[in-house]
């Protein structure tokens, strides 16, 4: 178990969890001085006191892809405990440690270590090990369960050690002690306690200074009118619980062991005090996907290269100072891969680029941009020919009273109805074009509101779903690829359309299989999780 020591030169101190001087940061206050009470901070802060909470709640959190086994790790193993000891010597202890210190060597010091616990004194070794297996210092054997909770209990009673949490795992406190730093929207209250300032009064905005100086403690402490404040209204329990938890968090990954752990965190404290009635603040998690851009390096690690300064007129691009390494990351200044989005929206539009972005892929997963390759032509003539659709209806409708669906040619009204593709119940059974296309207005404008209208449309309730069409078939179609070629499609089951070994036997046995497959020698068979599509790659 680890052990931890104080120098007796210290005063006497015994290690606790201190609070920085970030602790007087700009709150504002009642009767008393805007630093955070001490005892709120210590409970509030002590992230290692709910570790085991914190973690054992991850099981419950099944669709936190990637994250959970991040916050995991973050939170890492615990075992063991902590005693603390007092150093004790006739010099400084730390002359006394450096006088004895013998690299490569476990050294024996004058200075000894007295326990807080037992009163015993043991003498200090400097250890030639600089690893104890994942513990904090030196570890000392239990042998029986029971003796190490009952000892564990006692220093922890005594408040001279206790149960020790992760290696990992550290508290946390909120850094904003300086003017610039973001007030925490709290009075604290002699009556109330901590209160939250409403939600019409924030942003808490922080006072106009005549100067800074930068020495001392922090400016705010002369800003009174600003520290003293009346108490808001009392805090509404019903209100929380009826709108959190959150449905959906969507957020990068790169803040899984940063406010977005800290933020589950404080939903476990709010709850252990009563404050709310749900220990998880987000039931689902959505790790939103980069736009990433191509990257030219010299190769073997050399400096990234600007696309203008790059040949491209062979089969590999070339720069001045060698071979490059290409590829795809995300957009930095100084990866020089960055794309202005006010370049792009002037050439195709807001719209364009809004509905390109959500084309070109699922949401959780990245793009890749290539200004040669990608689809925003193609989504812009969409829009051109949806455009034109609807124009041409609103003319037919200035024609007579009521529209008729035979003044659209037979090409146009074919391209009305195959915008509602993937097998669209409401097409298959020939509703009317202006049926068609005002829904279709109406589903898209949260995605291009300038093409659909503007308010007019918002302002128009959501099309009603046809339930029936909501029921599942019994079969579907499964595309089948051949070396990554479609080839023709395939009818399965829907419940086996996720077992590669069924799929790949319906296929092999069909009448598109026998022709496309047989005699052939497949090295590898890949079934789509997401879409009903399977890719046959052969050896040719």
């Amino acid at each position: 178990m680890p052990v931890r020591a104080e120098c007796e030169q210290l005063e006497h101190a015994r290690p606790r969890r201190r609070c920085e001087q970030s602790w007087t940061c700009p709150v504002r206050g009642g009767d008393t001085h805007a630093a955070v009470d001490q005892l709120w901070a210590s409970r509030l802060m002590a992230a290692s006191s709910r570790r085991d909470p914190l973690l054992d709640a991850l099981a419950d959190l099944p669709e936190w892809y990637g994250v959970k086994a991040m916050q995991a790790n973050w939170i890492g193993d615990c075992s063991g405990c902590y005693f603390d000891f007092q150093l004790k010597g006739s010099s400084p202890a730390r002359s006394a440690l450096e006088e004895a210190l013998q690299p490569g060597a476990d050294s024996l010091t004058e200075v000894t270590a007295r326990s807080l616990l037992t009163g015993q004194e043991i003498p200090l070794v400097i250890s030639r090990q600089q690893a104890f297996d994942g513990h904090l210092d030196a570890v000392i054997g239990l042998t029986r369960e029971q003796a190490f909770d009952s000892i564990t209990q006692k220093a922890r009673d005594d408040k001279v050690g206790g149960h020790l949490t992760s290696a990992t795992l550290r508290d946390w406190l909120i850094s904003r002690q300086r003017y610039w730093g973001t007030p925490i929207p709290v009075v604290h209250c002699a009556s109330c306690g901590p209160v939250a300032v409403p939600e019409e009064e924030l942003p808490v905005v922080l006072p106009k200074l005549p100067s800074l100086t930068g020495k001392g403690a922090s400016p705010l402490e002369a800003a009174h009118d600003w520290l003293h404040c009346t108490c808001p209204r009392p805090f509404e329990r019903r209100a929380v619980d009826h709108w959190l938890p959150v449905d959906v968090y969507v957020g990068g990954k790169e803040h899984a062991v940063l406010h977005l752990y800290y933020a589950r965190f404080l939903s476990h404290f709010c709850c252990d005090q009563g404050l709310v009635a749900h220990r998880e603040p987000f039931r689902k998690l959505l790790v939103q996907g980069l736009i990433k851009g191509q990257t030219f390096r010299l190769a073997g690690g050399g400096p990234y290269v600007r696309r203008e300064d790059i040949d491209f007129s062979g089969e590999e691009p070339v720069a001045a100072g060698g071979p490059l390494e290409v590829t795809w990351e995300k957009m930095s200044k100084s990866k020089h891969n960055g794309l202005d989005p006010q370049e792009v929206v002037a050439q195709y539009g807001l719209d364009t680029v809004r509905l390109y972005l959500l084309y070109a892929a699922p949401p959780d997963q990245d793009i890749l941009w290539n200004v040669k390759t990608d689809a925003l032509p193609g989504v812009l003539r969409w829009q051109s020919r949806l455009w034109l659709l609807v124009s041409r209806l609103r003319a037919a409708r200035e024609l007579g009273p009521a529209p008729d669906a035979s003044l659209l040619k037979k090409k146009e009204l074919a391209e009305a109805k195959s915008i509602w593709q993937h097998k669209n119940h409401t097409v298959e059974q020939g509703a009317s074009p202006q049926v068609l296309l005002h829904s279709l207005s109406r589903v898209r404008s949260p995605q291009s509101p300038l093409l659909s209208g503007g308010g007019g449309v918002l302002q128009q309730p959501w099309p009603a779903v046809d339930p029936e069409y909501l029921q599942e078939p019994e079969f579907v179609e499964l595309v089948v690829r051949v070396n990554n070629k479609v080839c023709g499609s395939v009818s399965v089951p829907r419940q086996l359309s996720q077992d590669a070994e069924r799929v790949q036997q319906l296929v092999l046995e069909s009448q598109l299989g026998q022709t496309l497959l047989a005699g052939r020698r497949i090295k590898r068979a890949i079934l789509s999780p997401r879409t009903p599509l399977i890719n046959y790659l052969l050896d040719e």
